[in-house]
């Protein structure tokens, strides 16, 4: 699957330099040019196509168009708008879609997932204290009431589920080479590289086996070429990362798909297997090292990843993003400016023709503001300037 990724991924860096105006030889349209730049057109068409989504999302004035038709419901819209802003901070949801729609306008594909997040919340129940207290009734029959005296406050603590959006990277997504979408094929992977500490602290929570965790700590994270391409992003920005800095996080890789009897039986699952495998989600490090390997937990046995295209290719997981569906133009359109920048520099600068025969022989041709020339008769024979 890294394999049959790696065309794209270099295709992803042209896209990711184009829309950055990097500058670089391997963008040049032939040979002879000499100027690099990088006319700004396709970042100016993915930021304004950007800044219309976010605006027909978050747009504050309108939010989107849920009022009714009705007068009546007005009052229910604006309780509802409210609603979504409190939840849409709350989630620091604005900022994560705002990567998938620059990742989709970009890449041409945005992927997401669904992650499930259990937290304990506590709240302060107020419990009324009563007392039995005996009066008489209209008749002057001995009745008892209850009386409240006083509140008693009672911590209540409940576990709660909550779904939250977490986007994912295409730089970091392998899909099956022949799947249409993630819930299709025999699974996918997620790349991440982690620090100890992090992976601790799953550890601490029962996400992942400890056991594994104590292993790479003491055998340290061994070195990956699936770092290259993060390298050659950050180098294109000028950010230099030392050696070691790179090997103190390792490489982690998240599974969620289809395994079969025997590789479960050789990593050691304890669950139920049926029709010869089963779903899974694992999480390997170091390339041997098992971190979790569960079924898949959700009750459908969905893989909880989406994807969006902005341009969606029949029967193909990757789609088509700005960049590739402007290369053509934008190639021509650097290409021309390029060829007029390499012009005018030929045209601004003062040319020189010189008759050797006409000139003392050894002297130093540069130019400088009160030469002297030594030529052998007229100058003009000599020397002539001239303009491309």
């Amino acid at each position: 699957w890294r394999t049959a990724r790696d065309p794209k991924e270099k295709k992803f860096e042209e896209y990711y330099r184009r829309y950055r105006c990097i500058e670089d030889a391997a963008d040049k349209t032939r040979p002879s040019e000499r100027s690099t730049i990088k006319m700004p057109a396709t970042k100016q068409a993915i930021d304004s196509a950007y800044d219309h989504i976010m605006q027909s999302i978050f747009g504050p004035d309108p939010f989107f168009d849920i009022q009714g038709r009705q007068n009546v419901d007005k009052i229910p819209a604006e309780i509802f708008k409210e609603y979504l802003r409190c939840l849409f901070f709350k989630e620091n949801f604005a900022r994560k879609t705002g990567f998938s729609i620059k990742e989709l306008l970009i890449y041409g594909t945005c992927v997401g997932r669904v992650a499930v997040d259990t937290a304990r919340e506590t709240r302060v129940i107020l419990e009324d204290q009563t007392e039995d207290e005996g009066y008489l009734d209209d008749l002057g029959e001995l009745q008892e009431r209850q009386i409240i005296t006083g509140q008693n406050a009672i911590m209540e603590y409940h576990d709660v589920n909550r779904p939250e959006y977490q986007p994912v990277s295409v730089m970091n997504f392998f899909p099956d080479p022949m799947a249409a979408d993630c819930c299709s094929g025999e699974g996918v992977f997620v790349r991440a590289f982690p620090s100890i500490q992090k992976l601790r602290a799953m550890a601490r929570h029962g996400v992942i086996d400890g056991k594994g965790v104590k292993l790479l700590e003491k055998e340290g994270a061994p070195s990956s070429t699936d770092r290259d391409a993060f390298k050659r992003q950050l180098a294109m920005t000028g950010i230099q990362v030392e050696q070691e800095d790179w090997d103190k996080n390792p490489m982690t890789l998240e599974y969620w798909g289809w395994l079969e009897k025997d590789e479960l039986k050789a990593a050691g699952y304890k669950e139920e297997i049926e029709d010869g495998g089963a779903e899974v989600s694992a999480i390997i490090s170091g390339g041997s090292t098992t971190l979790k390997l569960i079924g898949n937990p959700f009750v459908t046995r969905k893989r909880p990843f989406m994807k969006s295209c902005y341009e969606e290719i029949p029967d193909e997981f990757w789609g088509m993003g700005i960049p590739e569906a402007t290369e053509g133009p934008a190639r021509a359109l650097d290409a021309t400016i390029r060829s007029r920048l390499d012009n005018k520099a030929l045209s601004v600068n003062t040319m020189w023709a010189i008759n050797t025969r006409r000139m003392i022989p050894g002297q130093n041709l540069s130019l400088y503001p009160g030469k002297t020339w030594l030529t052998n008769g007229p100058v003009r024979e000599a020397i002539e300037q001239f303009k491309v």
